[in-house]
């Protein structure tokens, strides 16, 4: 045997080598048939129904309610996935709103949203929740039914939310703000459409034939001594609601403003871009002429763009005679007629601060106050926060003052009330003024 061997040329250790990948051979082909294949048919049968990223909508197999109309005749639920729509009766199911739709109770509603004469079903329900803002936002399901001759109902359904319409709101138009210099205590506005570019006065900073065209007064440091300077500004979240008594659409959009400013350490809303929401043309679009910005009241101002064509006077003498007991005003608070004809102004009480002044001149940029001979004016009052003379406009009260001065004119001193820009007589009524 070991002569054969020898002659085929196969050495000891070859051999020990075959029978070595013979026995892996064989080992392989038992575990592969005992071991593998019954634990891979395990496998299989445990995960076959089960997809761990299955998108489909899945139903609960319950319904919950979750609004419904007070006679009962549309009401809206949820199973699992879906959002089931019941009218008179007749179920309707939609499987791709939002899956946020039913994390809090919808506002149903039933109006003529398009104003064609039909009513439409209105839903606003929760979309997502904005953390910058901690605030939810909200999507808007307008719902158009029709009737077949069998009595099914079918709709069509018209949708937004704030991220949709903010897009779609600034694909329309576009904005800057900025405080002019011809004024600086005010921040104005200016909106136009996308396709045009703004254009502003260079010497007056204020803008070019621009229709959309606001102002508010900027507010003041936290000390009250000064107007702020304008930083940065930025737009909040757009907060859409349900009006059902609007002329020109159903629903509306808000977007607040907010304004940064060099001397407070947070933004403050200035006011908000707002429009309504109406169907036209096949889809949701913005309400003819609604596009506009609404002012904080609590800044509510004048628009430096209306200004007086000339130089103007009137004077207002004092009414009272009564003596002032002293010889330094300290504080005032008088209002001037709101008849254009009136010549003076009168204060009640024998003891009245107003009687220590002898007239009010009134022009179209200043107010000058003329305390009577011997009397003088305390010199805070010309320093902000101690005077302030104010104007109502539209039912909102108004800033008209920008700076102050005390000066003598004879015998008299005088303290002049510098106003924020040259006013038509007309606008210049309910004036009050204010020292402290």
């Amino acid at each position: 045997m070991r002569e054969r061997f020898e002659k085929l040329n196969i050495s000891p250790s070859l051999l020990a080598l075959v029978a070595v990948l013979v026995l892996v051979v064989i080992g392989t082909t038992i575990y592969h048939f005992a071991v593998y294949i019954p634990k891979q048919k395990e496998t299989e049968e445990k995960y076959t129904n089960y997809t761990a990223y299955d998108n489909t909508p899945q139903r609960a197999g319950e319904k919950t309610l979750l609004a419904e109309l007070s006679d009962g005749s549309i009401k809206l639920y949820s199973d699992g996935d879906y959002i089931v729509l019941e009218q008179n009766g007749y179920e309707t199911e939609f499987s791709d709103w939002n899956k946020n739709f039913s994390k809090s109770k919808p506002q149903l509603e039933y109006y003529d949203f398009d104003h064609n004469g039909n009513k439409d079903i209105v839903i606003l329900a929760q979309d997502n929740y904005d953390e910058h803002y901690n605030t939810n936002t909200y999507g808007l399901y307008i719902l158009v039914p029709s009737v077949d001759v069998d009595g099914n109902y079918d709709y069509a359904v018209y949708y937004t939310n704030s991220a949709g319409w903010y897009s779609k709101l600034f694909s329309t138009a576009h904005a800057q703000i900025s405080q002019p210099i011809s004024s600086p205590k005010r921040v104005q506005i200016v909106m136009d459409y996308l396709s045009n570019q703004f254009n502003y006065n260079v010497e007056t900073g204020l803008p070019y034939n621009h229709a959309w065209t606001w102002f508010v007064t900027a507010p003041k440091t936290k000390d009250n001594t000064a107007y702020c300077t304008l930083n940065t500004w930025d737009y909040g979240p757009c907060i859409i609601a349900l009006d059902k008594e609007l002329e020109n659409g159903g629903a509306t959009a808000s977007i607040d403003v907010y304004a940064s400013f060099n001397e407070l350490t947070e933004p403050v809303v200035i006011g908000s871009i707002d429009c309504v929401i109406n169907i036209s043309n096949g889809g949701l679009a913005i309400g003819i002429q609604s596009l506009h910005f609404t002012q904080n009241l609590d800044y509510y101002t004048t628009s430096p763009l209306n200004i007086s064509d000339k130089d103007w006077s009137k004077t207002y003498t004092n009414g009272v005679n009564a003596a002032f007991s002293g010889s330094k005003l300290s504080s005032l608070s008088i209002g001037l007629p709101k008849d254009v004809n009136a010549s003076s102004f009168t204060i009640g009480g024998v003891k009245s601060d107003g009687n220590a002044i002898d007239k009010v001149v009134l022009t179209n940029r200043e107010i000058k106050i003329y305390a009577k001979s011997g009397i003088s004016f305390d010199e805070s009052l010309a320093k902000l926060p101690h005077y302030e003379a104010t104007i109502i406009v539209n039912g909102y009260v108004c800033s008209i003052v920008e700076g102050a001065a005390i000066s003598t004119e004879g015998s008299q001193q005088v303290l002049t009330l510098k106003l924020d820009k040259s006013y038509p007589l007309a606008e210049l009524s309910d004036i009050t003024i204010t020292l402290e």
